[in-house]
């Protein structure tokens, strides 16, 4: 098995700045066995145990990150900078004339403005998806598209209610990864780690909200009917309120629609909704049943050398597995297409 080293100097809940591209880990303490897990990584142990190998144990990567992954992390970027701007320069009203207009010409490669604020979120987008430049602007992931959906996004929730929430340092909950103690007995400890994207309040009603964001290509009942039960924001809820102090059981998912940018006046804008959902003491109990149980299915997986396939469906969702092509290919071909397409 491929052991990650791993920390085990502190056992209470911790938060920091850095980002981390970990994903699960397993390393042995004695008699113990130490998994650090994330909502990724879940998601894969309950999908396809097959995956779950070229993913969690090997390591497989595509050797070209895929469009859809590149965009994420790209809102993601304009999103953490525009709501640690500070909330008059983020209204409407104080919005830059021509704003569009020059968003979309440094799209196209022309620098940024100095002369506000919103400017220095556009460029965040733009740094991060660089790659993205190669897609023509008809791409609902190219990066004309992108920063006309995040103008639409800035002039929608300019003026509305929700202000950021600030550590006791005064910087503001954006972007945080968290690790916690999530099980442990005399073979097993679980940790589980994430980044929580925002933490928000609603100045009407005084709700704290932990929230993530998630760019899809469509918002519609799928969108809807995931957000309960949804293993990533009980777990994302659970690192708020165990790493960051937020006494809240209500979560908000801060949907934004991946939309090609209209050729013409007539094409509509992007869709964009916040659901708030809410979880209990029971909901977080059967959160950790089912972490401890994939975590064990995955280690009796990689001692056994025995990795089960998963149902068809995990082959065909969201476009395909970013493993399928070894999986259709002949046993006695795999290593080829793993070593031309993947490090």
């Amino acid at each position: 098995m491929n052991m990650v080293m791993a920390d085990f100097s502190a056992v209470r809940p911790r938060a920091t700045e850095e980002k981390t591209k970990q994903m699960l880990s397993v390393q042995k303490d004695g008699a113990q066995t130490l998994v650090k897990i994330n909502a990724s990584s879940l998601s894969t142990l309950l999908t396809c145990g097959r995956k779950s190998k070229y993913q969690l144990h090997d390591g497989l990567k595509s050797r070209v990150e895929g469009p859809a992954l590149t965009y994420g992390k790209a809102i993601h970027k304009a999103l953490e900078i525009f709501y640690s701007i500070d909330r008059s320069s983020r209204r409407e009203t104080g919005m830059p004339e021509d704003f569009d207009a020059m968003i979309d010409l440094m799209a196209h490669g022309h620098e940024a403005p100095s002369d506000h604020p919103l400017y220095g979120a556009i460029k965040g987008f733009l740094d991060i998806g660089s790659s993205l430049a190669c897609l023509p602007d008809t791409e609902a992931r190219s990066l004309s598209s992108g920063v006309w959906v995040l103008s639409h996004y800035f002039k929608t929730y300019a003026n509305d209610s929700y202000v950021i929430c600030n550590d006791p340092s005064g910087n503001p909950y954006t972007e945080r990864t968290c690790e916690t103690l999530l099980f442990e007995d005399k073979q097993l400890r679980i940790n589980l780690f994430g980044t929580v994207d925002v933490i928000l309040r609603d100045e009407v009603t005084g709700i704290i909200l932990p929230g993530d964001h998630k760019t899809t290509s469509q918002l519609g009942r799928d969108f809807f009917n995931r957000l309960r039960p949804n293993h990533q924001y009980t777990g994302y809820l659970k690192l708020a309120r165990e790493c960051l102090g937020i006494e809240s059981d209500k979560f908000l998912v801060n949907g934004i629609q991946s939309k090609a940018r209209p050729l013409t006046s007539r094409g509509g804008p992007p869709l964009l909704t916040r659901q708030i959902t809410q979880r209990n003491a029971q909901d977080f109990i059967e959160y950790e049943q089912t972490v401890v149980w994939a975590v064990r299915a995955y280690l009796e997986w990689s001692n056994n050398k025995v990795w089960p396939l998963g149902d068809v469906n995990a082959c065909s969702m969201y476009g395909a597995c970013s493993y399928l092509d070894i999986c259709s290919t002949s046993n006695e071909l795999r290593s080829n297409i793993i070593e031309a397409n993947y490090v």
